[in-house]
């Protein structure tokens, strides 16, 4: 039975704490952070069979409730429904910077959950359920290729601040967010007032040296907690299949993708790809169903 452990960090003047080993134990990976009086709860689970789709099922999920700011929905709609605009932006905001640290064929149903538990808003729940998610995934046997952290920065009389208050933010001729691993950054989103590309920069790779110590103190916690990776089933397309398809349709998608027409460019690309599916078909009529449709989702996804 797993015990449950406390982990500390120094965030500029304010306290990043992180629980493992007492919430949502059959999770594959879970992780309690609190960020001074935010709490964010991130679990995430896994599929035990790889899908049958021809993209990477991932799904991130960023739910607030009133009872994390301490209320109660009131007046004529007296419940909760479904996401706001925040939780589904924060969501994706979250997506962006996980989606391409799993390795390549990982098919997978994925779904990463974040639950703010109590909020305040100087202390962003955003952020602190993107270090969760980041945690989650590495805690579990999940290949994730983190971790990953997320910051926001301002800018106050020309200082940059990270994680700025709601009161800052209201002075600052800066508003980003920047995620990213310690060794690069791989999601950058922000508005501001006019300032020029040198203070831009300048506040990007500010925020990256602030998420190379909140991914350092990550790979601490996940060498002393975190579960041994598992051997998933990787669906990638064989060489001999890429080869086999380059031969027979190359010529053609060269020239279908250079339509300027959407629709035209679309059916066309469309008519190549059932061509190659029907010759594999055809070439392939003695194989297994499942073999055979699991062939065919490869030249389906080679010629896409």
């Amino acid at each position: 039975m797993s015990e449950r452990k406390t982990f500390r960090m120094d965030f500029d003047g304010r306290e990043l704490i992180v629980e493992t080993g007492e919430m949502a134990k059959q999770a594959a990976g879970a992780a309690l952070v609190r960020y001074n009086d935010t709490a964010v709860l991130s679990v995430c689970a896994v599929g035990k069979e790889p899908s049958s789709a021809g993209f990477f099922p991932l799904m991130v999920l960023y739910t607030e409730k009133m009872y994390a700011a301490g209320k109660i929905p009131g007046g004529f709609l007296k419940r909760e429904g479904r996401p706001s605009d925040n939780e589904t932006l924060t969501s994706r905001l979250i997506d962006r910077p996980i989606r391409p640290l799993f390795p390549k064929g990982f098919k997978y149903d994925l779904q990463v959950i974040n639950t703010v538990m109590s909020a305040n808003t100087d202390f962003t729940p955003e952020m602190t359920a993107m270090i969760g998610s980041s945690l989650a995934l590495g805690l579990s046997d999940i290949p994730f290729m983190g971790p990953i952290a997320g910051v926001n920065v301002g800018r106050v009389d020309g200082k940059l601040i990270v994680n700025p208050t709601q009161a800052q933010q209201e002075v600052s001729d800066i508003e980003l967010s920047v995620a990213g691993t310690k060794h690069a950054i791989n999601m950058v989103e922000s508005h501001a007032k006019i300032v020029s590309e040198a203070d831009m920069l300048e506040a990007i790779l500010f925020g990256h040296e602030w998420i190379k110590k909140i991914c350092v103190f990550q790979e601490e916690i996940i060498a002393a907690t975190g579960k041994e990776k598992k051997e998933y089933v990787l669906k990638v397309v064989a060489d001999d299949i890429q080869t086999e398809v380059a031969n027979l349709v190359k010529d053609e998608l060269v020239k279908a993708v250079s339509i300027e027409e959407k629709l035209a460019r679309g059916t066309a690309i469309d008519e190549i790809t059932k061509k190659a599916v029907a010759t594999f078909e055809e070439n392939n009529t003695g194989m297994d169903k499942d073999d055979l449709r699991s062939l065919l989702n490869d030249v389906s996804s080679v010629c896409s």
